[in-house]
């Protein structure tokens, strides 16, 4: 084919042009276009099979997300929970140290002897700043309690019951 011919070659279009006459007197036409889907095809079937696959799994997995997410942020809620109460915690027994201190008139130049190693304690535990918080140990109870809780509420014949679905397959497919 010359290069003269491809150019005045006309492209087919995947779509079908349908003409109504509006009015008959003014002979107005209105145009509408439609894109063509050939039902009886044979590949049909897997064509509406692929995206009706697609759409389940695209629910399936943002179902999926969806759950993740919930989870994620209730076990990061339990964990500002559980540093909020320690932190309260910390101040309480700060307001403690305080008062022990005070009431025992620690803070005065004279001291009794036997106080002294009391006041010094008292002193530290006065002086521990309430805003630090070990975020990681407290991430890893929480997590810890979690998996145990998981675990607690497993009876043996159901961990049997999950391990052989879930190795089942692998086992049976090496002893064949």
């Amino acid at each position: 084919m010359s290069v003269p011919q491809m150019k005045r070659r006309k492209i087919q279009h995947d779509y079908y042009k349908d003409s109504v006459v509006c009015n008959k007197n003014t002979r107005t036409t209105i145009t509408t276009t439609r894109l063509a889907f050939d039902f009886t095809s044979p590949h049909t079937p897997l064509i509406l099979s692929s995206y009706a696959g697609l759409i389940f799994y695209t629910i399936l997995i943002g179902s999926l997300l969806v759950l993740l997410y919930l989870g994620l942020t209730s076990v990061q809620q339990e964990i500002h929970e559980r540093i909020a109460e320690h932190s309260r915690e910390l101040e309480y027994s700060v307001a403690q140290c305080r008062q022990k201190y005070q009431g025992n008139h620690c803070q005065d130049k004279v001291k009794f002897p036997f106080l002294v190693t009391y006041c010094n304690a008292w002193l530290k535990c006065m002086q521990q700043n309430t805003r630090v918080v070990k975020r990681a140990d407290i991430g890893a109870r929480v997590f810890g309690e979690l998996i145990n809780s998981f675990f607690d509420a497993l009876t043996l014949k159901t961990m049997v019951a999950l391990s052989l679905l879930m190795f089942g397959p692998i086992l049976f497919l090496y002893i064949l």
